[in-house]
Protein backbone atom coordinates (compact mmCIF):
# COMPACT_ATOMS: atom_id res chain seq x y z
CA UNK A 1 0.00 0.00 0.00
CA UNK A 2 0.82 3.63 -0.81
CA UNK A 3 2.31 4.90 3.03
CA UNK A 4 1.59 8.49 1.82
CA UNK A 5 -2.46 8.48 0.27
CA UNK A 6 -4.05 11.56 0.75
CA UNK A 7 -7.59 10.34 -0.72
CA UNK A 8 -9.04 8.32 1.77
CA UNK A 9 -8.27 5.47 -0.23
CA UNK A 10 -6.74 2.20 0.69
CA UNK A 11 -4.86 -0.08 -1.66
CA UNK A 12 -7.30 -0.47 -5.08
CA UNK A 13 -6.01 -3.83 -6.41
CA UNK A 14 -8.63 -5.70 -5.11
CA UNK A 15 -10.78 -3.36 -6.76
CA UNK A 16 -9.32 -3.16 -10.10
CA UNK A 17 -10.52 -6.38 -11.47
CA UNK A 18 -13.63 -4.68 -12.61
CA UNK A 19 -14.41 -4.97 -16.22
CA UNK A 20 -14.73 -1.03 -16.53
CA UNK A 21 -11.06 -0.76 -14.80
CA UNK A 22 -10.05 -3.00 -17.55
CA UNK A 23 -11.57 -0.80 -20.44
CA UNK A 24 -10.27 2.42 -18.99
CA UNK A 25 -6.29 0.38 -18.65
CA UNK A 26 -7.14 -0.95 -22.77
CA UNK A 27 -7.87 2.67 -23.59
CA UNK A 28 -4.87 4.05 -22.03
CA UNK A 29 -2.95 1.29 -23.53
CA UNK A 30 -4.08 2.37 -26.96
CA UNK A 31 -3.13 6.17 -26.37
CA UNK A 32 0.17 5.64 -24.92
CA UNK A 33 1.46 2.44 -27.46
CA UNK A 34 1.86 0.27 -24.63
CA UNK A 35 2.19 -0.08 -20.97
CA UNK A 36 -1.10 -1.30 -19.89
CA UNK A 37 -0.16 -0.72 -16.42
CA UNK A 38 -1.40 2.03 -13.61
CA UNK A 39 0.68 3.71 -11.07
CA UNK A 40 -0.76 3.85 -7.58
CA UNK A 41 -1.78 6.82 -7.70
CA UNK A 42 -3.55 6.13 -11.18
CA UNK A 43 -4.97 2.73 -9.55
CA UNK A 44 -7.03 4.47 -6.46
CA UNK A 45 -7.90 7.73 -8.63
CA UNK A 46 -9.28 5.17 -11.06
CA UNK A 47 -10.98 3.46 -7.88
CA UNK A 48 -12.66 6.93 -6.69
CA UNK A 49 -14.21 7.48 -10.04
CA UNK A 50 -15.80 4.10 -9.94
CA UNK A 51 -16.92 3.58 -6.88
CA UNK A 52 -18.23 7.25 -7.25
CA UNK A 53 -20.27 6.24 -10.13
CA UNK A 54 -18.63 8.59 -12.76
CA UNK A 55 -19.21 7.26 -15.99
CA UNK A 56 -16.68 5.21 -17.75
CA UNK A 57 -17.40 7.30 -21.06
CA UNK A 58 -16.65 10.46 -19.62
CA UNK A 59 -12.46 9.13 -17.98
CA UNK A 60 -12.31 7.30 -22.02
CA UNK A 61 -13.37 10.94 -23.42
CA UNK A 62 -11.08 12.85 -21.27
CA UNK A 63 -7.99 10.76 -21.94
CA UNK A 64 -8.82 11.71 -25.74
CA UNK A 65 -8.82 15.03 -25.71
CA UNK A 66 -5.81 14.43 -23.79
CA UNK A 67 -3.82 12.29 -26.13
CA UNK A 68 -5.15 14.96 -28.75
CA UNK A 69 -3.37 17.95 -27.28
CA UNK A 70 -0.09 15.96 -26.55
CA UNK A 71 -0.45 15.37 -30.38
CA UNK A 72 -1.05 18.79 -31.25
CA UNK A 73 2.05 20.19 -29.42
CA UNK A 74 5.04 22.00 -30.59
CA UNK A 75 7.30 19.99 -27.91
CA UNK A 76 6.69 15.82 -27.02
CA UNK A 77 5.36 15.78 -23.26
CA UNK A 78 8.13 13.77 -21.13
CA UNK A 79 5.77 12.24 -18.87
CA UNK A 80 3.58 9.12 -19.64
CA UNK A 81 0.06 10.12 -20.33
CA UNK A 82 -2.00 8.75 -16.85
CA UNK A 83 -5.38 9.90 -15.19
CA UNK A 84 -3.75 12.23 -13.17
CA UNK A 85 -3.03 14.39 -16.27
CA UNK A 86 -7.33 14.16 -16.49
CA UNK A 87 -8.34 14.23 -12.97
CA UNK A 88 -9.54 18.05 -13.69
CA UNK A 89 -11.09 17.52 -16.40
CA UNK A 90 -13.09 14.73 -15.14
CA UNK A 91 -14.18 16.16 -12.08
CA UNK A 92 -15.40 19.02 -14.07
CA UNK A 93 -17.19 16.72 -16.31
CA UNK A 94 -19.21 15.00 -13.79
CA UNK A 95 -19.97 18.44 -12.01
CA UNK A 96 -21.26 20.16 -15.25
CA UNK A 97 -23.26 16.86 -16.02
CA UNK A 98 -24.96 16.69 -12.60
CA UNK A 99 -25.45 21.04 -13.39
CA UNK A 100 -26.51 20.97 -16.23
CA UNK A 101 -29.91 19.88 -18.16
CA UNK A 102 -30.53 16.65 -19.35
CA UNK A 103 -28.40 15.93 -22.87
CA UNK A 104 -29.02 17.39 -26.08
CA UNK A 105 -32.27 17.18 -27.37
CA UNK A 106 -32.85 14.00 -29.09
CA UNK A 107 -33.32 15.13 -32.02
CA UNK A 108 -29.77 16.94 -32.21
CA UNK A 109 -28.03 13.60 -30.35
CA UNK A 110 -29.48 11.50 -33.57
CA UNK A 111 -28.62 14.15 -35.91
CA UNK A 112 -24.95 13.94 -34.75
CA UNK A 113 -24.77 10.02 -34.67
CA UNK A 114 -26.06 9.89 -37.73
CA UNK A 115 -23.07 12.05 -39.22
CA UNK A 116 -20.85 10.46 -37.51
CA UNK A 117 -21.66 7.22 -38.89
CA UNK A 118 -22.07 8.25 -42.57
CA UNK A 119 -18.34 9.37 -42.21
CA UNK A 120 -17.15 6.21 -40.88
CA UNK A 121 -18.75 4.11 -43.10
CA UNK A 122 -17.37 6.19 -45.90
CA UNK A 123 -13.68 6.01 -44.72
CA UNK A 124 -11.58 5.17 -47.75
CA UNK A 125 -8.96 2.57 -46.14
CA UNK A 126 -5.96 0.49 -47.65
CA UNK A 127 -6.38 -3.16 -48.28
CA UNK A 128 -4.61 -4.09 -45.30
CA UNK A 129 -7.32 -2.24 -43.32
CA UNK A 130 -10.28 -3.27 -44.88
CA UNK A 131 -11.02 -6.02 -42.12
CA UNK A 132 -10.49 -3.52 -39.40
CA UNK A 133 -12.58 -1.21 -41.33
CA UNK A 134 -15.37 -3.67 -41.42
CA UNK A 135 -15.15 -4.68 -37.66
CA UNK A 136 -15.36 -1.05 -37.45
CA UNK A 137 -18.98 -0.24 -39.32
CA UNK A 138 -20.43 -3.02 -38.27
CA UNK A 139 -20.12 -2.06 -34.38
CA UNK A 140 -21.37 1.18 -35.01
CA UNK A 141 -24.37 -0.02 -37.04
CA UNK A 142 -25.32 -2.64 -34.14
CA UNK A 143 -26.15 0.24 -31.71
CA UNK A 144 -29.83 0.14 -31.02
CA UNK A 145 -31.85 3.04 -32.67
CA UNK A 146 -32.88 4.18 -29.28
CA UNK A 147 -29.58 3.87 -27.33
CA UNK A 148 -29.30 6.29 -25.02
CA UNK A 149 -27.19 9.25 -25.89
CA UNK A 150 -24.14 7.98 -23.76
CA UNK A 151 -24.43 4.66 -24.29
CA UNK A 152 -24.21 5.41 -28.01
CA UNK A 153 -20.58 7.51 -27.27
CA UNK A 154 -19.62 4.52 -25.45
CA UNK A 155 -20.36 2.30 -28.19
CA UNK A 156 -18.32 4.53 -30.55
CA UNK A 157 -15.29 4.68 -28.27
CA UNK A 158 -15.05 1.54 -27.52
CA UNK A 159 -15.43 0.91 -31.65
CA UNK A 160 -12.81 3.21 -32.43
CA UNK A 161 -10.34 1.96 -29.94
CA UNK A 162 -10.65 -1.10 -31.32
CA UNK A 163 -10.41 -0.43 -35.15
CA UNK A 164 -7.19 1.22 -34.01
CA UNK A 165 -5.42 -1.54 -32.12
CA UNK A 166 -6.10 -3.89 -35.20
CA UNK A 167 -4.11 -1.01 -37.24
CA UNK A 168 -1.44 -1.58 -35.30
CA UNK A 169 -0.91 -5.20 -36.36
CA UNK A 170 -2.40 -4.70 -40.34
CA UNK A 171 0.48 -3.75 -41.65
CA UNK A 172 4.07 -4.60 -40.59
CA UNK A 173 5.78 -2.37 -42.94
CA UNK A 174 3.83 0.86 -42.23
CA UNK A 175 4.49 0.09 -38.67
CA UNK A 176 8.20 -0.01 -38.96
CA UNK A 177 8.42 2.88 -41.08
CA UNK A 178 6.31 4.71 -38.14
CA UNK A 179 8.06 3.29 -35.57
CA UNK A 180 11.48 4.85 -37.54
CA UNK A 181 10.12 8.05 -38.20
CA UNK A 182 9.13 8.60 -34.29
CA UNK A 183 12.18 7.71 -33.22
CA UNK A 184 14.17 10.01 -35.76
CA UNK A 185 11.80 13.18 -34.69
CA UNK A 186 12.80 12.70 -31.12
CA UNK A 187 16.29 12.20 -31.56
CA UNK A 188 16.81 14.87 -29.71
CA UNK A 189 15.67 13.98 -26.61
CA UNK A 190 17.00 10.67 -26.46
CA UNK A 191 20.43 11.64 -24.77
CA UNK A 192 18.46 13.34 -21.91
CA UNK A 193 15.96 10.47 -21.10
CA UNK A 194 16.28 7.52 -19.25
CA UNK A 195 16.40 4.67 -22.76
CA UNK A 196 12.95 3.36 -21.51
CA UNK A 197 11.51 6.58 -21.03
CA UNK A 198 13.21 7.67 -24.76
CA UNK A 199 11.45 4.24 -25.60
CA UNK A 200 7.77 5.04 -24.35
CA UNK A 201 7.37 8.56 -26.31
CA UNK A 202 8.18 6.16 -29.22
CA UNK A 203 5.48 4.33 -28.90
CA UNK A 204 3.08 7.33 -27.99
CA UNK A 205 3.97 9.00 -30.78
CA UNK A 206 3.61 5.78 -33.25
CA UNK A 207 0.25 5.35 -31.84
CA UNK A 208 -0.72 9.21 -32.40
CA UNK A 209 0.75 8.53 -35.74
CA UNK A 210 -1.67 5.75 -36.28
CA UNK A 211 -4.71 7.45 -35.03
CA UNK A 212 -4.27 10.15 -37.77
CA UNK A 213 -4.28 7.47 -40.62
CA UNK A 214 -8.10 7.84 -40.93
CA UNK A 215 -9.17 11.34 -39.44
CA UNK A 216 -12.68 10.34 -39.90
CA UNK A 217 -12.45 7.41 -37.21
CA UNK A 218 -12.36 9.98 -34.78
CA UNK A 219 -14.54 10.16 -31.72
CA UNK A 220 -13.87 14.02 -31.53
CA UNK A 221 -17.01 15.28 -33.31
CA UNK A 222 -19.29 12.85 -31.89
CA UNK A 223 -17.69 13.64 -28.31
CA UNK A 224 -18.00 17.54 -28.96
CA UNK A 225 -21.15 17.20 -30.13
CA UNK A 226 -22.57 14.87 -27.08
CA UNK A 227 -20.61 16.26 -24.27
CA UNK A 228 -19.64 20.23 -25.79
CA UNK A 229 -16.24 21.75 -26.89
CA UNK A 230 -12.99 20.92 -25.82
CA UNK A 231 -12.46 21.28 -23.00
Amino acid sequence: MDPTPNDGLTDPAARLDDPRAEEVRAHLALLRGGAPFLSATDGRLLVRWLEGGVPVVLILSALDRAAERRQRAARPARGRLGLGSVRAAVDKAVGAAVAAEPGPAIAAARGAWQDWCAAVVGIAVAPADGPAHAALVAAVQAVPADAPTDARLHAAVTAVRHFHSALSTADAARLGALQAAAAAALAPLAAALPPDDFAELVQESVAGQLRAIYPAASTAPLRDALLGGPA
